[in-house]
């Protein structure tokens, strides 16, 4: 699923996996601050639940949805994330904008290596209710930070 917290300012998104025991992995993308001529690159971080991750928000529904294929494991999913797409190569905005544009990005590169169903249609179809509801708040623009 992809989760929004607002904080009263902003928004920032990231993904959680709700796994067959009921346990959960949350990737978030959250600047690093690794790179001091770059504070704008990402650290993926790395947060494993023994439940579901809480999915509390205001101002933006969670969109949930079946992802992982059958036979499909957490570890070929991290694998093609940091493995094979190197997908924690990444950069937000000057701004520090791109989290939603990263999640995004990572659910189309799974459907596309085949781990995940394809999500282009779910996500926009949600996109633009999230904007409509939640009006000013939900921004309907991604801001896209860049891969490298």
């Amino acid at each position: 699923m992809i989760v929004g917290i607002y904080n009263g300012t902003v928004f920032h998104f990231h993904l959680s996996f709700v796994l067959e025991d009921n346990s959960s992995i949350c990737l978030d993308p959250s600047p690093a601050g690794l790179d001091l001529t770059d504070f704008m690159r990402i650290k993926v971080v790395l947060d494993w639940k023994d439940r579901p991750a809480p999915v509390v928000a205001k101002h933006c529904d969670s969109l949930t949805f079946m992802a992982i294929k059958p036979d499909v494991t957490i570890g070929d999913v991290l694998k093609a994330i940091f493995g094979d797409k190197k997908l924690d190569n990444y950069r937000f905005d000057d701004d520090g904008r791109g989290c939603r544009y990263w999640c995004i990005v990572v659910l189309q590169e799974l459907a596309a290596v085949g781990l995940i169903d394809p999500v282009d249609d779910i996500i926009g179809k949600w996109e633009a209710e999230q904007a409509i509801k939640y009006a000013p708040v939900f921004y309907p623009n991604r801001y896209k930070g860049t891969f490298f």
